[in-house]
Order: structure tokens, then C-alpha cells, then sequence
């Protein structure tokens, strides 16, 4: 993740970097946040007024997007903002006692709380096509908010190692950026728990995404053309949560291969490999949307649909103030 192994005495935040992620904030970070908040707003509205998106799937997108937003902007606002001097202040003020903690454990944190959403949206297809008879009693509202409930909870039992430690850690500059300094050692074990809860989690979900994609390539009779339109629908979920996972699985391979770098003290590997980190995760982060968007056309179009509404109403709205100047009566 963010690994800190050299200790230079920089005495200031390298200006040129900071101008730099300054154009890439206002020319990347701001729209994109505003469109993730868009994209979300218009899931809910769809999944509450379209009756072929109230499903368990969509709402649990929903759900799973929210994960994704927390986690681009911890890292556009926190992460980078220290690393990059934004925040300087906050942090120079910060440099010890709970602060620290919280901007270390969070992205582990929430990496795993991501990486459990993967496989509850596989797990969601998995049922879909493969037990077909026990989805709808799986994925009930109640048994939809346990599991979100359980995806934010059980990741903090990786963090209860802070409470029977004397794990110590601070803010320092290192090479004109604001980095975490700890022991090493708390870097590796977080590290590792990470990767060992990524690899059991892609392995799970390569399995259950390849009896699913399985069980799709068999023929299937239908009773008329909404159940198979219907089932059509579901098949462009389960490309649009296979490519998510493909994403993600490339980001628990860097971690794995990033730790591995850590054990053999390879630490110029490493600090190359932090900055890519951060393109990585962003870039997943915003592969649910493009995916989903990608893969169903029918969602486009609704999302046309709602988008255009704005539109429509203000050409209405002034054809109707024409049609009333052209009929108005004259005085002469």
C-alpha cells in the first residue's frame, strides 16, 4: 500500500508534485465525483421506479457503490492530500496520536471491505443461474442489509491488532511527501492479512463465476418473451460483475506481488510500485459503473432516458410559450 522504507530529511513538500496533482484534481477528481454521485443517485431512482431493476442485484450495486465512493475519495482527498502537502497543515498538527492510525489501517481497511463485496456480488450471480429455486429466499431485503452489515463489521477484526499491540505510528517527511512511518514489521503482517483474504476471496469467486458463466452456456426454454428478457438482463449483470471482478483481481495480484517485494527488502520496487497503487485502486473503483454501463444496454437507455428528462421538459416548456405568442389576440 503505502510503504515508507528510506528516512530523508526533506524539510518541504516537492512543489512540482504538488502543482501537478493540483491540475489532476480540478481536470479529473471533481468530475469524476460528481459523475460517481450521479451514477448513484440515478441506480436508486431507477432501482425504486423501474420494475424489471428491483432486484437484489441492483440494490446490492447500489450498496456496492458506496463502498467504491468511500474508497476513491479516502483516497483523492485523504491519501493524496497528505502525501501531496493539501492537507500539510492538518497533518503537521496530526503527526502523532489517533490520526495516523486511522490513514494507515482505513485502506487496508477498506480494501478488504471491497474485496467482500466482490464475492457478495458473485455469490449474487452464482445463485441467480445455479439455484435458481433459493435465490429470491436468499436475497431477501433483511438478508440483503446482514449482509452489507456484515461487510463493514467483520473487516474491523483485522484492526483489533492496534488494541493489543504497542504498535506505534507517525507522520514524517520522506522525499517531499508526507508518509506513514511505523515498523516495518505492522507493514508486513498488514500486508500479508490482505493478500491471504484477497487470494481466498478471487479463488472463491474464479469458481463461482465459472459454474455461473457455466450454467449461462446451457439452453434454456422460456414461457414468453418478458421471462426472457428478463433472464437476458441478468446475463448482462453477470458480464458487467465478471469484468468488476477481473479488475479487482488485477489489483489483489499487485498487492500480493507488492508485498512479496516488501519480504525480499526490494524498496525501490516498492516505491515505484506505490504511486501505481493509486492509479490501480482508483481505477477500480470506477470500474462498476463503466462496466454496468458497458454490458446493458437496456440500463443505457434508461440512463439516456433520465438524463434527457431535464431536457425534454425546458423544450416543452418553450414550445408552449410559442405556440402561446403566435395565438395570442392583437390590437390591431
Amino acid at each position: 500500500m503505502d510503504l515508507d522504507i528510506p528516512d530523508l530529511n526533506d524539510t518541504k513538500v516537492d512543489e512540482k508534485k504538488r502543482n501537478m496533482i493540483g491540475v489532476d484534481y480540478f481536470v479529473t477528481v471533481v468530475p469524476t465525483t460528481l459523475l460517481f454521485l450521479s451514477y448513484l443517485m440515478i441506480l436508486f431512482i431507477l432501482s425504486s421506479k423501474r420494475s424489471k431493476f428491483k432486484s437484489s442485484f441492483f440494490t446490492l450495486t447500489i450498496a456496492q457503490s458506496v463502498v467504491d465512493i468511500v474508497l476513491f475519495l479516502f483516497i483523492q482527498i485523504w491519501q493524496r492530500g497528505r502525501k501531496y502537502g493539501y492537507l500539510e497543515p492538518f497533518f503537521i498538527q496530526h503527526r502523532t496520536g489517533f490520526i495516523p492510525y486511522f490513514s494507515f489501517a482505513t485502506t487496508y481497511y477498506l480494501k478488504v471491505v471491497q474485496y467482500l463485496g466482490m464475492f457478495i456480488m458473485t455469490f449474487n450471480r452464482f445463485s441467480t443461474f445455479c439455484i435458481r429455486g433459493s435465490h429470491e429466499i436468499v436475497w431477501t431485503t433483511k438478508g440483503i442489509v446482514a449482509v452489507t452489515v456484515l461487510q463493514w463489521t467483520l473487516p474491523l477484526l483485522m484492526l483489533l491488532f492496534f488494541a493489543f499491540s504497542n504498535y506505534e505510528i507517525s507522520f514524517k517527511l520522506i522525499n517531499g511527501q508526507w508518509r506513514s512511518q511505523t515498523n516495518p514489521f505492522y507493514v508486513l503482517w498488514f500486508g500479508i492479512v490482505e493478500c491471504i483474504i484477497g487470494l481466498i476471496v478471487l479463488l472463491v469467486c474464479f469458481f463461482l463465476n465459472g459454474f455461473s458463466l457455466y450454467q449461462v452456456r446451457r439452453q434454456h426454454s422460456f414461457n414468453d418473451d418478458k421471462a426472457k428478457r428478463s433472464y437476458n438482463l441478468e446475463i448482462r449483470f453477470l458480464m458487467s460483475s465478471f469484468a468488476v471482478f477481473l479488475f479487482l483481481s488485477l489489483d489483489i495480484l499487485f498487492n500480493v506481488t507488492q508485498t512479496t517485494f516488501t519480504i525480499l527488502h526490494m524498496d525501490s520496487a516498492i516505491k515505484s510500485m506505490g504511486t501505481a497503487w493509486y492509479m490501480l485502486a482508483e481505477f477500480c473503483c470506477l470500474s462498476r459503473p463503466v462496466s454496468l454501463l458497458v454490458t446493458s444496454k437496456v440500463l443505457r437507455t434508461e440512463f439516456w432516458d433520465l438524463l434527457s428528462v431535464p431536457w425534454q421538459k425546458a423544450r416543452m416548456v418553450k414550445a408552449l410559450n410559442a405556440s402561446r405568442v403566435e395565438t395570442s389576440p392583437t390590437l390591431f
